[in-house]
């Protein structure tokens, strides 16, 4: 793997990792003030985790199972969109290169 590539592999991680962070923070602030707009972060949760739900229905990465366990959860989830989004980038790239006459 080039830079180029692991570049844009750690621009996508980054990316999921920086915005699931601020949707899971919106959740708890939102819940802590009892505020109606945690069901629209609870499915954007749901919608998160959902590799982890693919594995195993009782997988969430938020699961609590202490701070070291939910963050190898976290970040092993955030592995998995990352290189489904990296895979379906380069795909795309590589589809849209060739031209079909």
């Amino acid at each position: 793997m080039n830079k180029k590539k692991l570049r844009l592999f750690l621009k996508i991680f980054s990316i999921l990792i920086i915005s699931q962070l601020v949707v899971v923070l919106a959740h708890l602030v939102l819940n802590h003030f009892d505020n109606s707009a945690t069901s629209v972060t609870g499915v954007l949760l749901a919608i998160v985790s959902l590799p982890l739900k693919l594995v195993n229905s009782s997988l969430p990465f938020y699961s609590g199972e202490g701070y070291i366990i939910t963050f190898m959860f976290w970040v092993f989830n955030v592995l998995i969109q990352a290189v489904a989004l990296y895979a379906l980038i380069r795909v795309y790239k590589r589809l849209k290169g060739t031209s079909y006459k």
